[in-house]
């Protein structure tokens, strides 16, 4: 018998099981309407977990609680607690599927309790970083979501205005592209958001899209087979980002 092809053979198979169950976990996120943007950063948290297990020979099916703390505990030394709670949300998410597939009977990361994140008053909060909004672009394949991403990473639009948007909002200032926003406490859309060009040809790439939208159309429209064509709603965006 050749041991070094029987090896390697139950290496493989091993690898095509977890790669089937990680398409099932994927699946099973969609059909509870997860976002893609989610389910890509979920699955990409995971892959980290999953790169830092077989670096050291442990079996994804065998996890236990005190390794996943070990590897937080490495997380601590280089990341911030957004990082972490993400890493470990992701590691919750698939266990709690493969618990609910009856694939295995405890959560070892259900006890790990994340690092406390520093809260700041809303003054004080910072914007995306550039590392963030990368992650979410190289994420997603929806040409709309990478449209508001871009206008909100760029523009700082809060959801409540992106969900007000309509097309014909969108204008020139001095040759510049530009979106007319109504302002916090006011009834018009008086307020000007300058857009980047990169972030308008975002914008504009998706808008090809969609041939049949008026001047008075939503900018950013609903997908869903109830509300399509309609202004795509806050708790969308919000859960998108």
């Amino acid at each position: 018998m050749d041991l070094q092809n029987t090896h390697t053979g139950q290496i493989e198979l091993a690898h095509n099981r977890l790669t089937t169950l990680l398409n099932m976990w994927a699946n099973d996120m969609r059909m509870n309407r997860r976002s893609e943007i989610r389910i890509k950063r979920y699955a990409w948290n995971f892959d980290k977990f999953l790169s830092w297990t077989q670096a050291q020979d442990i079996k994804i099916d065998l996890v236990h609680p005190l390794q996943v703390q070990a590897y937080v505990n490495e997380l601590k030394q280089k990341h911030k607690a957004t990082t972490i709670g993400q890493r470990i949300a992701a590691i919750r998410a698939f266990y709690s599927f493969c618990i609910k597939q009856g694939f295995k009977q405890a959560n070892p990361a259900r006890e790990v309790i994340p690092p406390k994140v520093e809260t700041v008053r809303s003054e004080e909060k910072q914007p995306f970083t550039q590392e963030h909004v990368k992650l979410m672009l190289d994420c997603c394949d929806n040409p709309r979501d990478k449209a508001m991403i871009g206008l909100m990473a760029s523009s700082g639009l809060r959801v409540i205005e992106l969900h007000r948007a309509l097309i014909s909002d969108m204008g020139q200032e001095h040759g510049k592209p530009v979106l007319y926003v109504q302002g916090k406490g006011k009834k018009k859309k008086s307020n000007l958001v300058p857009i980047t060009g990169t972030t308008y040809k975002l914008i504009q790439e998706y808008l090809k899209g969609r041939p049949e939208a008026g001047k008075d159309s939503p900018l950013f429209a609903s997908n869903s087979p109830r509300t399509r064509g309609k202004a795509i709603s806050t708790r969308a965006i919000s859960a998108m980002v």
